[in-house]
């Protein structure tokens, strides 16, 4: 026998099978779930792709992942198996006409026709339901309260107090429904404590009014600062060109944004390290370098209030920077679940909010795009040609990427909205590389030119032509909207995307396999020995 057959023994016939039994188990069910139309966007759903991810990581032998993803997936775990049975036996106990409030996080809404008479119902995330002194928390419920059609909806994810007579309490599916008798849910008002960065905002807001006409407030602030004024017609009509566009989460803040923002201060953490320290350096210079990018990244998050899809990309590229550090490797698509489930754990239902569903939809294919897209193949060649080379590479990413990201959104747009914009994938493909690499590091400049200057009169030199610079910046980015606006109406479809769950789960299945397919064939193509 050689060494290698003794280093590396054959498994016997049985033990691949029982190393893979969890995770054949767990996507057996998932898919015969989805098969029969019972695989829902809900809590159960999310638990049992869990389940998938931690059979998959137990049969690969990576115990410690397997062993993190399971505590992630404790909570979800917990309102299944004791949150969830405890409160149906508490409320069986109770007669009709019991009194009964409930708190929690409004996540969705909609009306309900109950013996003639029309229902709000709602979906309650983390409520807490006080119940003859005692208080259960869980990770959803559903309510039903009689309301008439035309009164207004509630706040979407912002918390809500209602009390009411109890009607019925039942399981429908995996989820608790309450329904109550003349509730009066009203708005959940905290008052937060310490010091509010809305001053300084307001601060920065001025300063940049002093520089800036309308239109280029309309775009600069809601990009860096995430203000909005629409009190103004130019701000309405900016924001109308980019609606019509389908680009309206460009001017936001949202996770595009500050991934922009890493990349952005990646490369300039890589060009001052190249300057200042020739040679070898400081041996810990690019770990210190990581690390007060992961601070600036997060203090920006925190002034500009901490909105939640910024939270969501700032973790992702934190984990993303610590995987790096430590050395460790782990695929990127490994580091995107557990961002999610870091996100998920103290709070599941933020499952339910279409700005997490399409966050992270859209990093799982910009991930998969970037894995067989727009690479350089062979030796590089150098000067000039090299330049060319990696030019049209970027461009074969950009391409790949905004296809395939526009792929995996349309159906859940389309379904959510009534229409889809033909010219999207032009936005997309055209706006976002040079939001990159022009208008987001000059309007970083300009906000970090008056973040320098508080506490002086405008019109600091430095401040002053910083916003110089993005001025003449936003009236080419605004020109290049209007060019785009001007093609007309007639490429956005107006349709409601009315597919049934098994509709969406061939559809998405279908887009899986052909990910699969490809990334095969590149592995193929790539062998052993010689460069991809």
């Amino acid at each position: 026998m050689s060494d290698a057959a003794r280093r590396y023994p054959r498994w016997p016939g049985w033990r691949p099978v029982l190393r893979h039994l969890p995770f054949l188990l767990a996507l057996g069910w998932l898919l015969w779930r989805g098969a029969r139309g019972e695989l829902r966007l809900e809590l159960a759903s999310l638990l049992l792709a869990g389940a998938v991810a931690a059979g998959w990581l137990l049969a690969h032998r990576l115990w410690p992942q397997a062993l993190l993803f399971a505590l992630l997936l404790l909570p979800l775990a917990h309102h299944f198996g004791v949150a969830l049975p405890r409160a149906e036996r508490a409320l069986a106990r109770l007669e009709p006409g019991h009194w009964l409030r409930v708190e929690g996080t409004v996540r969705e809404q909609q009306w309900v026709q109950f013996q003639g008479r029309p229902y709000r119902r709602v979906l309650l995330g983390e409520p807490g339901i006080e119940v003859e002194g005692r208080r259960l928390v869980l990770a959803e419920v559903e309510l039903e309260f009689p309301s008439p059609a035309w009164s207004p909806r509630l706040p979407y994810r912002e918390g809500v107090r209602a009390g009411g007579w109890l009607v019925a309490a039942q399981r429908v599916g995996s989820r608790l429904r309450l329904r109550l008798s003349e509730a009066r849910p009203h708005a959940r008002v905290e008052l937060a404590g310490g010091p509010s960065p809305e001053a300084l905002r307001a601060a920065l807001r001025d300063r940049a009014a002093y520089y800036l006409d309308r239109a280029g407030q309309a775009v600069y602030l809601p990009l860096v600062l995430g203000v909005r004024e629409r009190g103004y017609a130019e701000t309405r009509e900016v924001e109308g060109m980019f609606r019509r566009l389908g680009v309206s989460h460009l001017l936001a803040i949202s996770g595009l944004h500050v991934g922009l923002l890493f990349v952005i201060l990646l490369v300039v953490q890589r060009r001052a390290l190249a300057l200042l320290l020739r040679g070898q350096g400081w041996v810990h210079a690019q770990e210190a370098g990581r690390l007060a990018i992961l601070l600036l990244v997060w203090g920006y998050i925190a002034l500009i209030g901490l909105p939640l899809p910024a939270v969501r990309a700032g973790v992702m590229g934190t984990l993303l920077v610590l995987n790096e550090l430590g050395g460790t490797r782990s695929p990127p698509l490994y580091v995107l679940g557990l961002a999610g489930l870091v996100m998920l754990a103290p709070a599941p239902s933020q499952f339910y909010d279409l700005s997490f569903q399409l966050s992270f939809l859209a990093f799982f294919f910009l991930l998969q795009a970037l894995a067989f897209g727009g690479r350089v193949r062979g030796v590089e060649p150098a000067g000039w040609r090299g330049r060319l080379v990696r030019g049209w590479a970027l461009m074969r990413a950009n391409l790949t990427v905004t296809a395939w990201v526009t792929l995996g959104l349309w159906p859940v747009v389309a379904a959510t909205f009534g229409d889809f914009s033909l010219l999207v994938f032009a936005g997309n493909l055209i706006l976002v590389p040079l939001m990159g690499a022009v208008l987001l590091p000059v309007a970083l400049l300009a906000f970090g030119s008056s973040l320098a200057a508080l506490g002086e009169p405008p019109g600091v030199w430095l401040e002053r032509l910083a916003y110089g610079a993005l001025e003449g910046v936003l009236w080419g980015w605004l020109w290049l909207i209007r060019m785009l606006a001007a093609l007309g109406s007639d490429l956005v479809l107006k349709f409601r995307l009315e597919w049934p769950p098994e509709a969406f789960f061939a559809y998405y299945a279908a887009l899986l396999l052909v990910l699969l397919l490809l990334h095969l064939r590149r592995s193929r193509s790539a062998p052993q020995g010689r460069f991809p």
